[in-house]
């Protein structure tokens, strides 16, 4: 929905002739969204150009990725190329894309929304409103939902953030110990002190922090310039103004994203209740990959370093994996890692240095 709302928002500015959409597409049952971009380009009126993922992806070409301040989740960068030569094909010189929705409009599977409005008004009235808006956005109940905003009406500090489902192969320094990510030495010390605002309003701001990438790794100066319009200052400002139980009011995620541009985007668009994903397609190009990402976590640094388990890494990417389905996002995490990890690491002469022809 958020590229759906930026569609409709550049074909209202009359330069509907000089925007092209572009939608790619995969095996899977959430792999494929064209009826909705088909739909959405009728709408506004725009030219759709569609194109098939690369499940052909040679992940070596990681290895060679510019140098980043952080490691790249590349499954989300693979179309580059094809962004490059479309872009190129007419002579467009900018990427729009609707990175950030989830964030600003407040796209989270959690109660929190009853939390800050019990912070911030008190037991009224319409408590109750936003406690049933909360169950409906927790999937839990309203009694659930009302206990876990008494707990975190006060809360210092940040919640945990959500455990993915899969066995984790990343080896915790004990558990005793927080995992890295809780680690208060990569968290900004704002957000350790930001004790004033309230639980899902602090987590929405945590989000907003972490760097997002601007400039593409993969083919460096070929590709268009990408711009993020959601993640842009006035944006961001308008929406951490905006509690989260109106942000949410209904109960869904991006409720009032949706409630305003109900009147520009088709209907089916407005009202659904999932997201398009590529859990099928990263899985294909991980079986396409296995023998190299075996050897870059095997003899990696990670393992080296005791990060990992390298005995469920073996069985995952064993020649009859176990588990190999359910370690798959893991999997390429620690892949991208690892090939970051080389980039910096790599020894190189000042000649070999000068002569490299686009680095970050």
């Amino acid at each position: 929905i958020d590229s759906s709302i930026l569609a409709t928002c550049l074909a209202q500015d009359g330069i509907a002739d000089r925007v092209t959409c572009i939608n790619y597409h995969s095996r899977g049952a959430d792999g494929d969204e064209r009826s909705y971009a088909r739909a959405v380009a009728a709408r506004c009126g725009l030219d759709l150009v569609e194109r098939e993922r690369n499940g052909a992806f040679d992940l070596s070409q990681v290895l060679a990725m510019a140098r980043t301040p952080n490691p790249v989740l590349y499954i989300g960068r693979i179309a580059s190329q094809t962004d490059a030569e479309i872009a190129s094909s007419l002579k467009a010189s900018a990427l729009f894309t609707g990175a950030g929705g989830d964030t600003v409009f407040f796209e989270y599977g959690n109660s929190w929304p009853a939390a800050d409005y019990l912070r911030q008004r008190g037991f009224d009235r319409g408590f109750w409103r936003v406690s049933m808006d909360s169950a409906l956005l927790g999937g839990q109940s309203i009694w659930s939902t009302i206990a876990q905003a008494i707990k975190d009406r006060f809360r210092h500090g940040l919640p945990a953030p959500a455990v993915s489902g899969y066995p984790s192969l990343v080896r915790l320094p004990g558990q005793s110990s927080p995992p890295p990510y809780l680690d208060e030495r990569f968290v900004h010390r704002a957000l350790l002190s930001g004790h004033s605002l309230p639980v899902g309003k602090l987590t929405q701001v945590r989000h907003l922090v972490h760097p997002i990438g601007y400039y593409d790794p993969l083919v460096g100066d070929a590709a268009p310039e990408i711009v993020h319009p959601l993640l842009s200052q006035p944006v961001i400002e308008l929406c951490l103004r905006i509690p989260t139980y109106e942000l949410t009011r209904g109960g869904r995620g991006r409720a009032l994203a949706r409630r305003s541009f109900a009147h520009t985007l088709p209907a089916e668009v407005t009202n659904r209740r999932a997201k398009g994903g590529m859990e099928e397609f990263s899985t294909t190009v991980l079986m396409n990959n296995r023998a190299l990402a075996r050897s870059l976590l095997l003899d990696g640094q990670l393992g080296q370093r005791g990060l990992v388990d390298l005995g469920r890494v073996e069985r995952a990417l064993a020649d009859r994996p176990v588990g190999f389905h359910a370690h798959v996002g893991e999997i390429h995490r620690l892949v991208a890692i690892e090939a970051w990890l080389a980039r910096w690491t790599t020894h190189e002469t000042p000649a070999a240095r000068q002569a490299r022809a686009f680095d970050l």
